[in-house]
């Protein structure tokens, strides 16, 4: 159970990472 849910997070997690990374490199560009 544990390993399925954490099987569901990390892929949020991922998604979060890259939104993230692609808010840093709008701010980047647009700075």
């Amino acid at each position: 159970d544990k390993a399925s849910s954490k099987n569901v997070l990390h892929p949020n997690n991922v998604s979060r990472r890259k939104s993230r990374l692609a808010k840093k490199l709008a701010s980047l560009t647009t700075s």
